[in-house]
């Protein structure tokens, strides 16, 4: 059976996710779980010994089953946690191994000003490292979570197109209507050309191959994308937008992603991070 992981740690942007997930778990009739990670730098900081003890958590995440279980209605599906001790991205990456997850929900508290442009959120590692698709939600996103309308960018590197069938696999799902975005990231005519060929060949795959709705196709070009992308992604009125992430399994290869990091930041729907093996 598929299976939807939340990683938990309790806050306001957890809580949502933990009911984001609820939904997704309904209509992929999958087992749900809740995984807290007791880090072992909290002990260092001089936290209270109470506060980090594995009773007060488990305690903690048995009053949200209970609270939450009446709104998961799969039949003989799962719904439980895990506490994990250590690091807590390095913890979720190998529960989510372990699990096989199918895709990992996460809260994201979102960041401003000049750390927009830098890494240090679990959400962000977590997207570097994940075996598996991660959607990242703040409460401040706006979105149907029957995620009828959904956005995916594509540009002229193959890896771009690697993660459709996962798109087309989460769209049939959802019987979501598409809207491509196309990114030029320079102004060269034959990028221009590449790019738009591109657009069309995905454009036949989802609606010929696939049988899916395009609903759109944009073309994004010049400076300053990620605010351009933000902006059509609040236009087209998507409830998620569909990315690759080249994933080498190892956070500090990939630490400088700042047009990824923007847009995770700036979109105002959920963002979905598909993980891409070169």
């Amino acid at each position: 059976m598929k299976r939807i992981m939340i990683p938990i740690d309790f806050s306001e942007t957890s809580i949502f996710a933990l009911k984001t997930g609820l939904a997704m778990a309904n209509r992929l009739s999958a087992d749900l779980r809740l995984v807290y990670v007791i880090n072992k730098q909290d002990y260092a900081r001089g936290f209270e010994q109470e506060r980090l003890s594995e009773s007060s958590p488990a305690r903690t995440l048995d009053r949200l089953l209970l609270e939450n279980r009446q709104e998961y209605f799969v039949k003989d599906g799962k719904f439980d946690y895990k506490i994990r001790n250590g690091q807590v991205t390095e913890e979720l990456v190998n529960q989510a191994r372990y699990d096989d997850t199918t895709l990992v929900v996460m809260g994201s508290h979102g960041v401003s000003g000049i750390t927009e442009r830098w890494i240090g959120s679990n959400a962000y590692r977590m997207i570097c490292l994940s075996p598996c698709p991660v959607l990242i939600i703040r409460p401040d996103m706006h979105f149907d979570n029957r995620f009828r309308n959904m956005a995916i960018t594509v540009d002229i590197n193959k890896s771009s197109r690697q993660k459709l069938p996962t798109v087309a696999a989460v769209a049939r799902l959802f019987d979501s209507k598409l809207t491509i975005i196309g990114l030029q990231h320079t102004g060269w005519s034959s990028i221009f050309e590449r790019v738009t060929r591109t657009m069309n060949q995905v454009e036949r795959y989802f609606a010929n191959t696939m049988g899916l709705t395009v609903a759109d196709s944009i073309l994004l070009r010049g400076k300053k994308l990620d605010e351009q992308l933000a902006q059509t992604i609040a236009e087209s009125k998507a409830d998620i937008i569909a990315l690759d992430v080249k994933n080498t399994g190892y956070f500090l290869a990939d630490r400088f992603r700042p047009f990824l990091i923007s847009v995770v930041n700036k979109s105002k729907c959920p963002v979905l991070a598909i993980p891409i093996k070169e």
